[in-house]
């Protein structure tokens, strides 16, 4: 009894120790519970200026970007995992490059017998720009108004409610999701599901092996829609009142619309290959042709649905 209450006292005492807001801190507990049982994090402040850049690039593990209050703060806490307490110390967070307008980190471990991975939590200020990239691992980013570039081999990648230019590239697998963007995207996974919700600007859309999935608000004048994939369907949702010319080409698979769409004028003979060609390739516009929108697959179904 007497050492079940000494194990439960150690336990206890162990789980009230906290990290300092900024220095290292080791969490040896979670090796009661599995998985990679040696914590290490790290946190450190930056100053940047107003629409500073701010470049990281992890090797494993994911990446969190969100605003914070203080609108000059970049905060960093990065979170090393290891299956091995001696392990945390051959992996490091690299300072490239700390200017006023830039700050350069990047993820390094002493060899490629280093097993673990690096998690990063961004606090930044909400114009600041992102280029973030990691080789395997999960990227989010969350209401910033700054431009973001987001690139990873495998893990998926999300960014809610972005107001400049985001570009966003799988080049293995995962899902990309955009959500409520206000300014133009550029997205391609090579397997995955590429997924816009609720946009209102330019589209630019590929999945060689998988799915594009685009809900439009709303597709100002001279604004491009440009979805493509090689393996896979496409669904392009828009309002009644879109304004569009529409060309949409799939080589093995069909082409439907529950929206209305004026058919470009042609003169042809109403015969079995015509409903081919309509079936495989349209030409028209919804309302006029004030944006554009592309759309083809190379062996995939292509939808347009009213949204």
């Amino acid at each position: 009894m007497r050492n079940t209450r000494t194990f439960l006292f150690t336990i206890c005492s162990i789980l009230s120790i906290s990290h300092a807001t900024y220095a290292v801190s080791f969490k040896p507990i979670s090796s009661f519970f599995g998985g990679t049982p040696y914590e290490q994090i790290v946190d450190k402040d930056y100053t940047l200026t107003t629409e500073g850049v701010i470049n990281l690039k992890n090797i494993h593990g994911s990446i969190t970007v969100k605003t914070g209050l203080d609108k000059r703060s970049v905060a960093v806490k990065a979170i090393k995992h290891a299956s091995k307490e001696e392990q945390l110390d051959h992996m490091h967070v690299i300072e490239e490059e700390v200017k006023p307008n830039r700050l350069v980190l990047r993820t390094a471990y002493d060899s490629a017998n280093v097993k673990g991975n690096v998690d990063y939590i961004l606090t930044i200020p909400d114009d600041a720009h992102v280029q973030v990239s990691s080789d395997v691992g999960d990227i989010i980013i969350k209401d910033i108004k700054g431009s973001a570039i987001a690139n990873t081999g495998t893990g998926d990648i999300t960014v809610h409610n972005p107001q400049r230019h985001i570009e966003a590239n799988i080049t293995q697998q995962g899902n990309i999701t955009i959500i409520r963007p206000t300014s133009s995207v550029q997205l391609s996974t090579n397997k995955g599901i590429v997924r816009v919700i609720d946009s209102s600007n330019s589209v630019g859309a590929r999945a060689k092996q998988g799915k594009v999935e685009v809900k439009c608000k709303t597709l100002p004048a001279k604004r491009k829609m440009k979805l493509a994939t090689q393996q896979g369907p496409i669904t392009l949702h828009t309002p009644k009142n879109m304004n569009c010319s529409i060309a949409a080409d799939t080589k093995n698979g069909t082409i439907s619309s529950t929206q209305d769409i004026t058919l470009d004028t042609q003169t042809t003979t109403l015969n079995k290959n015509y409903w081919e060609r309509v079936k495989a390739s349209v030409r028209g516009a919804i309302g006029n042709k004030d944006a554009s929108v592309t759309m083809f697959s190379d062996k995939g179904n292509i939808k347009i649905l009213k949204y």
